[in-house]
């Protein structure tokens, strides 16, 4: 059960990384044009 949680919540951490990443090179995109 606690490690479902932990891998959960790792899962989750990481794909807001990610979105920050895409959201990064978005807006580096728009300052390029």
């Amino acid at each position: 059960e606690e490690r479902i949680e932990k891998l959960r919540a790792s899962n989750r951490s990481f794909e807001t990384s990610e979105e920050e990443e895409h959201k990064k090179l978005k807006s580096l995109h728009l300052d390029f044009e």
